[in-house]
């Protein structure tokens, strides 16, 4: 079973773009993760009939909120990797992440013998308030081994994500950097990122 690898801040202390209060932060990722364990239960997986749960608790004074989301998403991600023994155990996990305006690396699946090679450390790379960002980087990679073995560049069905984001950049058109994924701008960009997917697979947008 691929362990599901979620990443919560829920008091920002302050980061610019960080949208929403400690308590409702709070709220979100308690229904979020409710959510993933009823629809897991719903399905009755014969292969795995119990909901495992590991909890990991960083300290907050590693982070450095003045580099914004993606330094310290990164950041989370290598010290989760480094502590779960869940993920050791499977070898690899599946991400859910945030949006860029340049690639939605909005979910993805990794082994972390390539998280290692590949991502690992590279949050000392990132600062949001520069243009550097997390789902810049994860094209990026991807667009440099997508002819590797066992690398597979994107699914057949673009993801389509309700509700408002936790985070903005607080700059850009509305079209790419809107925080309402049921804004008429977001709905028509997955639109035709979903047709693209369909007839133009080697074309990324």
């Amino acid at each position: 079973m691929m362990p599901l690898l979620l990443t919560a801040s829920i008091d920002t202390r302050g980061m610019r773009g960080a949208m929403f209060s400690a308590e409702e932060r709070e709220r979100m990722y308690v229904d979020t993760l409710n959510f993933y364990i009823s629809e897991f239960e719903k399905r009755q997986l014969r292969t795995s009939p119990r909901v495992e749960i590991e909890y990991i608790a960083l300290p907050a004074e590693r982070f450095v909120q003045e580099k914004g989301k993606s330094y310290n998403e990164l950041l989370m991600m290598d010290l989760a990797i480094e502590k779960s023994d869940f993920i050791a155990r499977a070898g690899r996990f599946f991400k859910l992440t945030g949006h860029g305006h340049v690639g939605e690396s909005r979910y993805y699946a990794v082994s972390t013998d390539f998280w290692v090679s590949h991502f690992r450390g590279r949050y000392e790379e990132m600062n949001d308030y520069e243009g550097r960002i997390v789902e810049n980087l994860i094209l990026d990679v991807i667009r440099a081994t997508k002819s590797e073995p066992g690398v597979h560049c994107r699914y057949r069905k673009q993801a389509r994500f309700t509700g408002s984001g936790g985070h903005t950049l607080g700059n850009g058109s509305a079209f790419f950097h809107s925080t309402d994924n049921d804004s008429f701008a977001i709905r028509a960009k997955l639109g035709v990122r979903q047709l693209i997917r369909w007839t133009l697979p080697w074309l990324w947008l």
